[in-house]
């Protein structure tokens, strides 16, 4: 691998995370606006702090992966960071299909073969 490639990928990987960190930021502040309820001051007030954490993070993490400039693989990166959060923790892959196709269950060929037996069988 050659030093640009490895370069790319560690800049990828910093703004894939980034993007996640984003969202969480993003989750946090949407639980504590509807905290809040009625008291609009404090809502807007943590609604902008919101953003200035997401703004700062962002800044940060860009400075770590390329020394502050912007590049459209970083972008990129950050994007499916933040849908691969939107699909796995706001609740676009539901909790049961999970369990459905990853349990450690093993799937037996032969369970519920008795009464499909029966039921085929003529009477006699």
């Amino acid at each position: 691998m050659t030093e640009l490639i490895g370069k790319e990928l560690h800049t990828c990987g910093i703004m894939f995370c980034c993007g996640a960190a984003v969202m969480l930021v993003f989750m946090a502040r949407d639980a504590l606006t509807a905290r809040c309820g009625k008291r609009r001051r404090a809502g807007r007030a943590v609604y902008l702090c919101g953003w200035l954490c997401a703004g700062y993070l962002f800044t940060e993490f860009l400075y770590t992966a390329s020394r502050g400039v912007i590049s459209l693989h970083g972008i990129l990166a950050m994007a499916a960071g933040i849908l691969l959060w939107k699909k796995i923790v706001c609740g676009i892959i539901s909790p049961c299909n999970f369990y459905k196709y990853c349990s450690s269950r093993r799937y037996d060929r032969d369970e519920g073969y008795e009464e499909e037996e029966k039921r085929e069988s003529p009477g006699v």
